[in-house]
Order: C-alpha cells, then structure tokens, then sequence
C-alpha cells in the first residue's frame, strides 16, 4: 500500500482508534496523485489552462481582452479534465486494489466517502486556483 498509514493503529479490532477525516482525506489526496493517470491529468489540465490563456492573450484584440475573459478561457481546460480526476478517484480504488485495504481499516464506508468528497473538493480549489493563477500570469 503506497498510502500515508503513520498516525493510527492496524489494531482495529482490539480497542485501536480510527483514523481521522484529515488523515483519510490526505489519504485519498495522495491516492489520487500517486497513480500515473492522476498524476499526467493534473499535469495536462495546468499545461492546457496556461495553452488555453496564452491562446486568449494572443487571439484577442486589445479592448476584447480582460481578466476576466482570460482567466474565464484559462478556466475551460479545467472545467473539463477535472470531474474526470474525480471519477479516476472513485473507481481507482478498484483498480489499484486499495478496495480490500481500505475496507479492511476503514469498514464504515461513510467515513471513506466523505473523505472522497473532501479530497475532491480540495483538488477542485486547487485546479481552479491553478487556473486563475495561469490566467493573471498570462495577462500580465
């Protein structure tokens, strides 16, 4: 298991405390950037916001061109790619074979899917951080 596993006892069945939200969702947060598909696709969505905001920044006329419209073309990419990272998430689980490892340590599997929905939301501010960021370099 390439997942982060300091910071709780395998003992669960002996009195062990559970893990914690925050370590489940760094968990799943390193889960979903340690697999090469989820590692190139947050690659491919930063390269293609700064492509999508170059390519604003020099199709667009003078007054046409805004914050706004560039950060908004650099933001397309992202819109894209990332409800896909979010997919790779869920069925990576099974794919990876973490499924029996993570049910084994963490059997109520509400926990699991919470953490899910917090890592994903974390990778969701980021990417759109990202955007943003890739669209004020390019206007500037």
């Amino acid at each position: 298991m390439s997942a982060i596993t300091a910071g709780w006892s395998t003992d669960l069945a002996g009195g062990g405390r559970r893990p914690s939200i925050r370590l489940l969702t760094l968990v799943e947060l390193r889960k979903a950037a340690d697999t090469r598909a989820g590692r190139w696709l947050l690659v491919a969505v930063l390269a293609l916001a700064l492509a999508a905001a170059g390519a604003a920044v020099l199709s667009g006329a003078g007054g046409a061109r805004t914050f706004g419209s560039v950060t908004g073309t650099a933001q397309l990419p992202v819109s894209i790619l990332l409800p896909v990272l979010g997919v790779l998430s869920v069925t990576g689980e099974w794919s990876q074979r973490t499924a029996l490892t993570t049910f084994c340590l963490v059997p109520a599997r509400g926990r699991v899917v919470t953490a899910k929905i917090l890592a994903a939301s974390l990778l969701a501010v980021a990417a759109t951080a990202a955007g943003v960021a890739a669209g004020a370099a390019m206007f500037a």
